[in-house]
C-alpha cells in the first residue's frame, strides 16, 4: 500500500527550544564574523545556516566567501 508521510505539528515546547537553538546558532556565526571584523544582518545568517546545514562555523565561512555571487551585506563592525 501507499505509504504516507504526516508532517508532525510541532509543540509550543519544541516550538520555543527550536526557536531557542536557532537564535544560538545566528549568535554563533555573529560571534565567529566578529573576529574577522564583520558583521551581517540576521536575515543573511539565516540563510547561511539553512546552506550550511545548521553549523555556525561554516555559514560564516560561506558569508565570508569573496567569491560568492550574491552578496549578504556582510560589512565591518562599526568603530564607536
Amino acid at each position: 500500500g501507499a505509504v504516507q508521510t504526516v508532517a508532525k505539528k510541532m509543540t509550543p515546547v519544541e516550538d520555543r527550544r527550536a526557536a531557542e537553538e536557532r537564535h544560538r546558532k545566528v549568535a554563533a556565526v555573529l560571534s565567529e564574523l566578529e573576529r574577522y571584523h564583520v558583521t551581517a544582518p540576521e536575515a543573511s545568517v539565516e540563510t547561511a545556516l539553512d546552506a550550511n546545514d545548521d553549523s555556525p562555523t561554516a555559514a560564516a565561512m560561506w558569508l565570508l566567501d569573496p567569491n560568492r555571487t550574491e552578496k549578504f551585506s556582510v560589512r565591518p563592525v562599526e568603530r564607536a
